[in-house]
């Protein structure tokens, strides 16, 4: 199935957009992809114990593993290791399912981001604007990690921001007006 090279998401007022294009605009999310990348050699996703601490120097504040939990009603996510950036934005998150540690509307936005990758089964960026106490600018690498069998069971997020200083919405060049290349979380 052709996945559109760039679409966008509303959850709760936050813009989302998913570029499968992997166009990534910041150093340390180039960096991952690459490193991603060159774990996989041959096959579609690295294991997760093929990352290496010290290969990721130049990238490893923003590194951030996140285990897939599956439950009998749904998948759920783990942070198992989060990343010095991440911590300085949410606050500590780690070994915790997201379901029970973040408010309901970060759960939906990184359950979203999370899902799409899993079900897709390859590596997404994914960026947005949000508001904390102020305006932040964001872009996050998704990209699965498996087991023997081929079968995701952690995912390599990469996530970088930086004030923004750009009016709230996100632009949205080479996509077409209206809500096309757009999907809504029920």
């Amino acid at each position: 199935m052709a996945l559109p090279a760039r679409k966008f998401l509303e959850v709760d007022g936050t813009d989302i957009a998913v570029d499968w294009d992997l166009a990534f605009s910041q150093t340390a999310t180039r960096q991952a992809l690459a490193y991603w990348r060159t774990l996989c050699g041959d096959r579609t996703m690295p294991m997760r114990q093929e990352l290496v601490p010290r290969d990721m120097r130049a990238f490893l504040p923003f590194v951030n593993l996140v285990d897939v939990v599956a439950d009998p009603a749904a998948f759920d996510y783990c942070v198992r290791l989060e990343g010095q950036h991440a911590r300085d934005l949410h606050g500590h998150v780690a070994s915790g399912r997201i379901s029970e540690t973040l408010p309901e509307e970060s759960r939906r936005r990184w359950h979203y981001c999370f899902e799409t990758v899993r079900r897709a089964a390859r590596p997404a960026r994914f960026s947005s604007r949000i508001h904390g106490k102020q305006w932040l600018d964001a872009e996050l690498l998704v990209a699965p990690l498996g087991d023997e069998t081929g079968t995701i069971t952690s995912l390599f997020c990469v996530l970088v921001s930086w004030r923004s200083n750009l009016p709230a919405e996100l632009p949205r060049s080479g996509t077409s007006p209206g809500n096309q290349n757009r999907e809504d979380i029920p």
